[in-house]
């Protein structure tokens, strides 16, 4: 028979992680009791993402950058996800975050795309859209310091090596392949 719960008045009063006992219907007059434990998880996800412009168009210019960069990390807070470092070039963006175990990567990007899509609007002229999809690698704790010294120095890194160019290399390194599709 199907296995249908229910839970006696004090698990319902604290929860289901409260530690008290959980009954499960096994039949119409049998219960087993499931004792439920107090232990949790525990999450250390370090994510290095990159996001770009729309067709890699070089528009983010000219507008308040530190103000940009506190809007990222206020929404990514928002999320429980608290950001290590960010940096933007002219036609991307890097930060290197801990996403919550309570949030799903691809909830946290589409927020944050939309919501700074909006900020960027308001500020920025020249900006119009972000483009598809993102960039995203875990990373060890132990690479926290490489990955923050990386993040910012973009602008000198990008002075040397045009962003098409890393996508590609990173691409055949890491054979997940190119698209000129990736692009856009």
């Amino acid at each position: 028979p199907r296995a249908e719960l229910r839970q006696d008045a004090t698990a319902r009063a604290y929860g289901p992680w409260s530690g008290k006992s959980t009954f499960a219907r096994v039949s119409r007059n049998d219960y087993f009791c499931i004792k439920i434990s107090n232990t949790m998880s525990k999450v250390f996800a370090l994510y290095h993402i990159v996001f770009s412009t729309k067709n890699r168009e070089p528009v983010l210019r000219n507008f308040d950058r530190a103000k940009f960069h506190a809007a990222i990390v206020s929404i990514a807070d928002e999320y429980r996800c608290p950001v290590f470092v960010v940096n933007s070039v002219d036609d991307h963006v890097h930060m290197l975050l801990r996403l919550s175990s309570e949030t799903a990567l691809s909830s946290l990007m589409a927020s944050l795309k939309a919501r700074t899509n909006y900020w960027l609007k308001s500020n920025c002229s020249q900006f119009k859209a972000w483009g598809q999809g993102y960039y995203a690698s875990t990373i060890s704790p132990s690479a926290i310091g490489q990955v923050t010294d990386y993040i910012n120095a973009q602008p000198e890194h990008h002075r040397k090596r045009p962003f098409v160019d890393e996508l590609k290399a990173m691409g055949e390194l890491w054979s997940l392949g190119f698209h000129p599709n990736d692009l856009l």
